[in-house]
């Protein structure tokens, strides 16, 4: 009998855990979405700081507020986390010694992470391409400046229908 009712338990667990499922992340790498200016720092493990200026995103009120180093194995950048009155809503990763080669490498790195763009636009000075990774809830967008040449990459929480930017 005590055999019998461990099964069942694990078996309601196992249809408890498939019916509802898990919530969707939707942050970026050591950060979640709507974290404070402290959280953040805690995060960073104390790297990031207040830049020196503070930059007003108006499309949206949002503001840069902090900039730490970030690196991976190819690329080295800037991180700039916005934040509107919600926390921190999206992260800026502008590339450090960029260059029209390492522009054109992080968009191919970042179109093998991804795949297909949702959007894809090469004009005469500016080329901008955008992903949805709806796994992590995270909207991406690329930019690359061809003049200067500078190139960024932007992290975003993915709206929900109703919010701003949803359906």
């Amino acid at each position: 009998m005590y055999v019998y009712r461990l099964s069942y338990l694990l078996v309601m667990s196992v249809i408890s855990v498939m019916s509802f499922g898990y919530p969707a992340r939707a942050d970026w790498q050591f950060t979640r979405w709507g974290m404070t200016e402290q959280e953040v720092r805690v995060a960073t493990g104390g790297t990031a700081a207040k830049p020196k200026i503070v930059d007003e995103i108006t499309r949206k009120g949002v503001h840069h507020l902090l900039s730490s180093p970030y690196a991976t194995e190819e690329f080295n950048f800037e991180a700039r986390y916005m934040f509107d009155s919600k926390g921190l809503s999206g992260v800026r990763l502008d590339v450090q010694n960029a260059s029209e080669g390492k522009c054109m490498r992080l968009r191919y790195v970042l179109k093998e992470a991804y795949g297909a763009s949702v959007d894809d636009r090469d004009g005469e000075v500016l080329h901008t391409t955008d992903w949805r990774d709806t796994a992590n809830q995270n909207s991406i967008y690329y930019r690359y400046f061809k003049l200067t040449p500078t190139c960024s990459i932007d992290y975003e929480k993915l709206p929900k229908a109703g919010e701003s930017g949803g359906l």
